[in-house]
């Protein structure tokens, strides 16, 4: 078995390498996605107990010794699933909906699926960083694919630069642990933890809390999901992969490998509570403002990750990775649906000018349809399960809750969200495919590449949400706590918000919910024009001024004297000799005065 998880996680890489020299670059990526897919699924079939596969000692400092490894155990073998399974779909579909595009498209795309596999896979901290910084270049690579637009490769660096930001908070957590437990390893520090918190109340205070700033980065939570949004600037298909398989999954993962570190802190799991309800409500609010398909969808996402959050925070793991992949299958669906639409549409991203596409693409909209069901909570699809369990979770939590903060009115919060998020994608669904066609041209279903993905995702996005609530709990019940939770029952709530937003349609423009509460407009306040107004101030005055002032001070007087060198040796005999009797007469005069 320790070969085959070497094998999975070299395929992707390897398809990586090979597709920039071949024309069969799509074929190969796709290939060895699926072959890494399937080797997951024997994996899956065939594991009993955690494996260890170790390469090589990687780092030795002191006693400490960290292992360039991986541990397959029920929680990596979950997220490999997910991430080699959806991941393989998404790359069937952009087979034909990046056709003619550079074939370094897919190259990256591959290497996007074997950082995330490192990711999961990692047996400590420093083999997990290394997929967390992978899986944030490939996102910078594709969000600003198309780089002669400045406004995608803006929107990429966006993403990169945010995410380093709370990359700091993962740094330090491995910092802190080395200093005071000796250990990154994951299953050494879960059973130090098990016997007793090994460091100091305040230092894993910070530990938890540093951890959990990392997650706010790549899983998109206030304040830094300002990225998330903008990353619609690259191809569609890796839109869906960001948001349902790979990247935006990578925090929580994070938080559910972690545990034993949050359970050992609630009060860190109370922020994470208030933070993460907070994202969710501004993230729905957000999205029900927008006027870019692709942007309703961006901002549903980072909605949705905060119910995620919410369930990590309530201490049932196992509820948030529930979320975790009815979420990947709904939003995939959703966001290849748009990919049709907006490929059938000429590249028209807004909503106002679609429309009557029911009947132009009905198998999209039928998926498309499905899809706004389930996100909406809407029994018995897969999303009223897993919403439902996360509910039932924050109920059943024994956090130590502020006096402000309690239970009943996070519940509230989180209960008008999810109602506005029926409220947005019912009013999406309708402006998108119903009433009459308002854009230009003849918009036409696309080919099976396009719809066989769409339509596997659509019907796990159906189906999934009963079998998994009932397999879930007792599978990861040897790494996570089986928190019990009770079946969803039929509910009109969801139903009456969906109505609400198709007969809805136009909402009225209000700027402060357009732009997600003014965040972007605060970053540019305090952070970005006084980064530039620095940038300015120091290129005028220490870099032009002291720095080329010193410099061409330097080279200036360097030229005068030379120059003044140079008149002493013209090369004239004459010249030589006038400077030797005026040399020999000045000396002569100075030893006759002496």
């Amino acid at each position: 078995m320790k070969d085959l998880i070497f094998l999975s996680v070299a395929l992707p890489l390897l398809g990586s390498i090979i597709s920039p020299f071949t024309r069969l670059a799509p074929y190969i990526a796709t290939g060895s996605v699926f072959g890494s897919f399937i080797i997951s699924c024997f994996l899956f079939i065939n594991l009993d107990e955690p494996v260890v596969a170790s390469a090589f000692n990687w780092i030795t400092v002191a006693e400490t010794e960290i292992q360039f490894s991986f541990t397959l155990d029920r929680l990596s073998m979950v997220m490999m699933l997910l991430v080699t399974g959806v991941g393989g779909l998404i790359h069937l579909y952009s087979i034909s909906y990046m056709k003619g595009e550079p074939v370094r498209y897919f190259s990256y795309l591959n290497l996007f699926i074997f950082s995330m596999l490192v990711l999961v896979l990692g047996s400590n901290l420093p083999m997990l960083f290394i997929g967390w910084e992978g899986v944030g270049l490939c996102s910078y690579l594709l969000i600003s694919f198309w780089f002669k637009n400045k406004e995608y490769v803006s929107a990429g660096t966006k993403a990169f630069i945010v995410n380093r930001i709370g990359d700091l908070g993962l740094l330090l957590a491995m910092f802190i642990l080395i200093r005071d437990v000796g250990t990154l390893d994951f299953r050494e520090l879960q059973n130090l933890f098990s016997a007793g918190s090994p460091i100091a109340e305040e230092a894993l205070f910070l530990v938890a809390i540093a951890l959990f700033f990392g997650a706010t980065g790549k899983s998109a939570q206030l304040p830094l999901f300002v990225w998330l949004p903008d990353a619609m600037a690259g191809p569609t298909p890796v839109s869906a992969l960001i948001h349902a398989a790979t990247m935006v999954t990578a925090g929580i993962y994070l938080m559910a490998r972690a545990n034993f570190i949050f359970d050992a802190v609630p009060e860190v799991l109370v922020i994470v509570l208030i933070v993460a309800a907070l994202t969710a409500f501004i993230g729905a609010t957000a999205a029900l403002f927008q006027k870019d398909l692709k942007k309703i969808l961006a901002y549903s996402t980072v909605s949705q990750l905060g119910f995620m959050f919410v369930a990590a925070a309530a201490q049932a793991y196992w509820v948030a990775l529930f979320h975790v992949l009815t979420h990947a299958f709904f939003k995939a669906a959703l966001f290849l649906s748009a990919g049709t639409v907006i490929h059938g549409c000429h590249g028209e991203q807004r909503v106002a000018l679609m429309g009557g596409l029911l009947k132009k693409l009905p198998y999209t909209a039928i998926v498309f349809g499905v899809c706004s069901l389930a996100i909406a909570g809407v029994f018995p699809l897969s999303g009223a399960y897993s919403k439902h369990a996360i509910f039932d979770a924050l109920e059943s939590s024994t956090l130590p809750y502020f006096s402000l903060i309690t239970p009943d009115r996070v519940l509230i919060l989180l209960s008008i969200t999810a109602f506005l998020t029926a409220v947005y994608m019912g009013r999406t669904f309708s402006l998108v495919f119903l009433g009459t066609y308002r854009g230009k041209g003849d918009p036409h279903e696309g080919g099976v590449l396009l719809v066989l993905p769409v339509l596997i995702l659509g019907i796990f996005a159906l189906v999934s949400g009963g079998y998994l609530l009932q397999f879930l709990p007792g599978y990861l019940y040897l790494v996570l706590d089986p928190l019990e939770v009770t079946n969803p029952h039929f509910s009109v709530v969801p139903l009456v918000g969906l109505a609400i937003g198709i007969f809805l349609k136009q909402v009225p423009n209000i700027g402060f919910f357009e732009r997600a509460w003014g965040f972007d407009d605060l970053y540019s306040i305090f952070i970005v024009k006084p980064f530039i107004a620095f940038s300015k101030l120091f290129d005028s005055v220490i870099d032009r001024l002291l720095l080329r002032g010193t410099v061409d001070a330097t080279s200036g007087s360097t030229l005068v004297l030379s120059e003044g060198i140079r008149l002493l040796h013209s090369g004239r005999l004459k010249i030589y000799l006038f400077y030797f009797f005026v040399g020999i007469s000045v000396g002569l005069g100075v030893y006759v005065v002496g």
